[in-house]
């Protein structure tokens, strides 16, 4: 475990240096960390983590949306890898996310504003 999450950290550093952490709290309870960079044209979701007994209670849900709305706010895209068999695989693309690729074993999906209102427009 000591291992894999030096590994991460490493990765982290390396990929995402301007990568903000922010603690999920549940009722003022921790429940999680969202990780996230921010570019000139692009949200990255770098890790979104839910402890098992805070989930399924809508805290993703409600963080998504926030990244969303910034955004489209922003005119960005959002992005993230998610492991084939993630389950919250079904909530990103109940939100409109779209694979748009594989690296290893995750998919690479996006969020963009211009589907958005494309789908709106149509």
């Amino acid at each position: 475990m000591a291992q894999q999450f030096a590994a991460q950290t490493a990765h982290y550093a390396r990929h995402y240096a301007a990568m903000r952490a922010e603690l999920i709290l549940l009722d003022d309870v921790p429940a999680g960390r969202l990780l996230v960079a921010r570019w000139r044209e692009e949200i990255r979701i770098v890790d979104i983590s839910i402890l098992p007994e805070h989930r399924g209670r809508g805290a993703g849900s409600v963080l998504l949306r926030e990244l969303l709305d910034e955004a489209t706010a922003a005119g960005k895209r959002v992005s993230i890898h998610v492991e084939r068999e993630n389950r919250g695989l079904g909530l990103y693309e109940r939100l409109g996310f779209r694979g748009v690729g594989e690296h290893g074993f995750h998919w690479r999906m996006e969020w963009d504003t211009a589907d958005v209102h494309a789908q709106i427009t149509s």
